[in-house]
């Protein structure tokens, strides 16, 4: 998968192709949510980041630091 894959939807918004490790910090910084969808070329559809294997460790960690309640996507 090339370094520049990824693709992440904020506010109505599709943004990308930006890097893996990109993806990972918005996360990490809470700009993007455990909830947002996240795509990269191989996935059938766009998927929240908590249920790509990719992102489920940082999602986790965002989620324990979190000052606030972090929501999870219903499912």
């Amino acid at each position: 998968m090339a370094e520049f894959a990824w693709y992440y939807a904020k506010n109505g918004q599709q943004i990308g192709p930006v890097a893996l490790e990109v993806v990972s910090e918005l996360i990490r910084s809470g700009k993007l949510s455990a909830g947002d969808l996240v795509w990269t070329a191989g996935m059938e559809q766009w998927q929240p980041a908590l249920t790509v294997p990719h992102f489920e460790a940082v999602c986790a960690r965002a989620a324990a630091t979190a000052p606030f309640p972090v929501v999870q996507p219903a499912g």
